[in-house]
Order: structure tokens, then sequence, then C-alpha cells
């Protein structure tokens, strides 16, 4: 367990201790736990355990308060599909051009090379079975990674006025320092959402949102990879 320890604030940084302990009752919202406006400086604060596995976001959907704001009130650059279980950034010419480039020439290979090496059925050898388990590993992980939601956090129409009076020159909210798990953590505020941004957040001028766990922008996909679809990216980097 994680033991609350003292918390200082200095004249340029706010810094705000973090201690994990309790249950989570979302997976998705305990980030935003990190965002929250009204944490008091100087105090410590305790946050729930770790959320528990993702599952199947696309299948589940985003809980309520990611779903609200998807279905209602988005105001980034990315098209929203399916109550927020989808977002598609770029789908011309990025991801149309990346899916030609990729199946054209895999199709003349199942269609005119792999006969060769291989004649007879396709699916009466090892190789033109295996081939084809990759082939539909490849399609199915390239429309998540580049059509599932990667993680869009919810904006704030205003900045929050419970930091009105930590202003600085630019009229935007100072940074602060969260302390989690003996490891200080810098949170800078998104002058675009007008949030603070969770750890390992960040905002995609592509796609002008703030991504949970932002990895890159991937310009072949014309999407964001983060949380949900990070795992689908991955395997379609291996797999191709």
């Amino acid at each position: 367990e994680n033991t609350p320890q003292r918390v200082f604030k200095g004249n340029s940084s706010n810094f705000v201790r973090v201690s994990r302990r309790g249950r989570s009752p979302c997976k998705m919202s305990r980030y935003l736990s990190y965002s929250d406006p009204g944490i008091k400086l100087c105090e410590p604060l305790r946050l729930k355990e770790p959320p528990p596995r993702l599952g199947i976001p696309w299948l589940t959907g985003p809980e309520d308060s990611f779903k609200e704001y998807l279905s209602k009130r988005y105001k980034g650059n990315s098209s929203v599909w399916c109550g927020g279980r989808f977002a598609t950034g770029q789908v011309w010419p990025n991801a149309i051009s990346t899916f030609t480039l990729t199946f054209g020439p895999g199709a003349w290979y199942f269609h005119s090379l792999l006969p060769i090496v291989r004649p007879g059925l396709i699916l009466t050898s090892f190789l033109g079975i295996s081939q084809c388990v990759l082939a539909a590993v490849i399609l199915v992980t390239f429309f998540f990674a580049s059509a599932m939601n990667p993680g869009i956090i919810p904006r704030n129409e205003s900045i929050p006025q419970e930091l009105e009076q930590q202003m600085d020159l630019r009229g935007v909210p100072r940074h602060r320092f969260l302390k989690i798990s003996e490891i200080t953590i810098k949170q800078k505020f998104c002058a675009t959402c007008n949030i603070f941004r969770p750890p390992r957040s960040k905002h995609c001028s592509f796609c002008d949102n703030c991504i949970l766990r932002f990895d890159h922008h991937c310009t072949w996909l014309g999407n964001c990879v983060g949380l949900y679809n990070y795992r689908y990216f991955v395997v379609l980097i291996y797999s191709s």
C-alpha cells in the first residue's frame, strides 16, 4: 500500500500527493480522477485502485460520462460513430491509401503467386491455411486500429471556476505536479479542451482531441493510437 506523504506548493508549481486505495467502479472514468479541477493543493488525495481490464471496448462501448460527450457535445475533428465506440480521422487519403497499397498486393499474392508455390486448393495445405489466417488477422486489426475510438477525453466548454485563481500571465491555469507511487509527474493544462490532461495523455493537433495514453498519431491509419486501439495496432505491425 502507498502511504500519503507531505505535499508542497511552490511559487510557480503545484504539487498534489496521490494515493491509490479503495475499489474502482469504472475502467475509464478512473483516468478522469487525475483531471479533477477540484483537487485541493497541498493535501493528500486518495484515488481508487488501478481500473479493471478494458475488456472489449467496441462491444461494451464507452462509459456514460464519455458516451454523453461523444454523442451530443463532441467538437473534435474526428468522425464519431456508434455512440463513441468508433472514431475515424483522416479516412481519405490516409486510411484508404494504406488499405489499397497493402491489400492490393495481398490479393494478387493469393490469386496469382500462392497457387504457383502450392498447387491445388489453398485450404488443403498448412501454408495456405496459415496465410489465410494471417490475412484475416491483418484485415481485422487494420479495421480496429484505424476506426476504433483511441480514447477521446471529454472537453469542457470553458475553464473550470475552481482554477480561476491559478492563472498564469497567459490566462491559462498553471501546470501542477502529481506524485503517484513515489513518482512525480508534470500535469499540463490543455487550453483547447480546458482540462488537466491525465498522465500519459496528449492533445493531437490532427484530430483535435486529448487522447488517453496517447502513443502517436499514425498518418498511415489516419487515426491516433491510444488506450483503446493500441493492442490492435501492435498486432497489425507484427502480423504485417
